[in-house]
């Protein structure tokens, strides 16, 4: 009989021992999943990314996943980086094509002004113009030799540069300078065709006018004879 009460005196203190100890390990393990829990929530991360971190148990895999994104990324930024080269690439030889279209119209301005001048010139000293006209035409003839010959300083400004950028800078005002001689050529063979109807004067084409002015300076040597 005391056997009997001993060992039921035993059961009811090793009883709530056992819970005691099975409830000091399952609030420990609540505890921590709710601050783990939490704590993602402060990440930021998008919704995908927080279920994969709440239920994915496998951080190997998630880091080769991680590494596969960054190859692709680094993939993509080669791939850039040759385009960018190719477009510099396009640019420098754009600008070259441009140095060259200036030089064809420079060379084209530089024909119509030297035939009509030789024309105005010669018209002039025949003297089948009036004093006055013949005064008038001089003045114009002389200002277009003198833009003219301004324009060929630029250009020659234009060669000693060492990039294209530099280059077309001073070709495009060049060219400024070109049209406006012909422009004042214009002016005086106008003139001269009013007292002389047998003259046919070459006026200046602005379709050979060429845009360089907003050409992209890059480093680059190139110089091309007048």
């Amino acid at each position: 009989m005391k056997t009997t009460r001993f060992l039921t005196a035993i059961a009811c203190f090793t009883i709530p021992v056992i819970v005691t100890a099975q409830t000091t390990v399952n609030p420990s393990m609540k505890s921590y999943e709710a601050f783990f829990v939490a704590n993602t929530q402060k990440l930021n991360l998008p919704e995908e990314e927080r279920v994969a971190l709440v239920n994915l148990n496998d951080p190997i895999e998630i880091m080769k996943q991680a590494e596969e994104l960054e190859a692709k990324a680094q993939a993509l930024r080669n791939q850039a980086k040759l385009i960018l080269l190719e477009a510099v690439n396009l640019d420098k030889k754009s600008e070259i094509k441009k140095i060259v279209a200036s030089e064809v119209s420079g060379k084209l301005c530089n024909e119509k002004f030297v035939l009509n001048k030789q024309n105005a010139d010669s018209l002039i000293n025949n003297n089948k113009t009036s004093a006055a006209t013949a005064t008038q035409i001089k003045n114009l003839i002389n200002a277009a030799s003198r833009e003219i010959k301004i324009a060929q300083e630029m250009r020659e400004e234009a060669y000693s540069w060492s990039t294209n950028g530099a280059k077309l800078g001073s070709l495009s005002n060049a060219e400024e300078k070109e049209f406006l001689a012909l422009d004042k050529l214009d002016e005086a063979m106008a003139l001269l065709t009013k007292s002389n109807r047998t003259v046919e004067p070459i006026r200046s084409d602005r379709n050979i006018r060429v845009d360089i002015g907003g050409a992209i300076a890059q480093q680059d040597h190139i110089r091309l004879k007048p």
